[in-house]
């Protein structure tokens, strides 16, 4: 069933675990999801980012995503992740989403404030989440105070911050800084997010959760086993079917493993 992210993110930082955010673009990657989330009793999150809504249309991934999410009871959350345009944010609104994310990483800080503010006025009297983001993922840092201005002023739910994590699988210089994580988590009031976290270690996850991120975000990995399964399977099998079934039977698989490291089975 679905559900906005507000509640689960609320419990999830009281009982110290995180939930997943997987980002999917066809019918075998949002079944794959709701699969493991159901199996290992966990709320879970699915992102769709603009590049998928371009590939698939929008209201084509908004329908696969409600039919499979209408057969579990388990707590689902529709999410449009990373946009930067506050149109597409309106259509995703319109289409059912129950959470959206604007991205202001590209604009300047005051232009981020005004573009999350909007998003917050438009989607809160429709029970719909927002997540907001300050600092750049793989550039600049969040700093602690300007996120807690940032939080308060635009009355998001959440909040995704740059702590060098990096996208696109790709592994940082750096580890990741959790002595920010700490000070951002001690000044900001409301859950917070880690992009990027595909190339992340266990170890490092595992320290994020317990010094404050509350949700993380996974999506190379999902399209990285989508591709080795298919290969793998192309080779064995003539039915596409059953390609893309087994295939989806591998994402299942990472879906459960990221689920148990973040702690969030049994709590659905």
């Amino acid at each position: 069933m679905l559900n906005n992210s507000q509640k689960i993110l609320k419990e999830a930082r009281r009982q110290h675990y995180a939930v997943g955010q997987f980002n999917v673009f066809n019918l075998e990657t949002a079944r794959a999801v709701i699969k493991a989330a159901e199996k290992l009793k966990a709320p879970v999150i699915i992102g769709v980012s603009p590049k998928t809504i371009e590939y698939a249309g929008l209201n084509q991934i908004t329908s696969i995503i409600k039919t499979e999410a209408s057969g579990t009871k388990n707590p689902v959350v529709l999410h449009l992740d990373h946009s930067f345009d506050f149109g597409l944010i309106k259509k995703a609104v319109s289409a059912g989403f129950t959470s959206v994310m604007f991205d202001g990483s590209k604009v300047n800080l005051a232009e981020n404030l005004k573009i999350t503010q909007k998003t917050v006025n438009l989607c809160r009297p429709k029970n719909i989440s927002v997540e907001a983001e300050i600092g750049v993922i793989g550039g600049k840092l969040t700093e602690p105070e300007e996120a807690a201005i940032f939080a308060q002023k635009t009355k998001a739910n959440s909040l995704a911050i740059s702590i060098g994590n990096v996208h696109g699988g790709q592994f940082a210089a750096e580890k990741l800084d959790l002595k920010l994580l700490q000070n951002i988590a001690q000044s900001v009031k409301i859950p917070l997010v880690l992009h990027g976290a595909s190339s992340t270690p266990r170890h490092e996850i595992k320290r994020a959760i317990k010094f404050g991120i509350v949700k993380i975000n996974i999506d190379t990995d999902l399209r990285t086993a989508f591709r080795k399964g298919i290969l793998k399977y192309a080779a064995q099998e003539k039915d596409p079917r059953i390609i893309l079934d087994n295939t989806a039977h591998e994402i299942q698989g990472v879906v459960e493993e990221k689920i148990k490291l973040f702690g969030s089975q049994n709590h659905a």
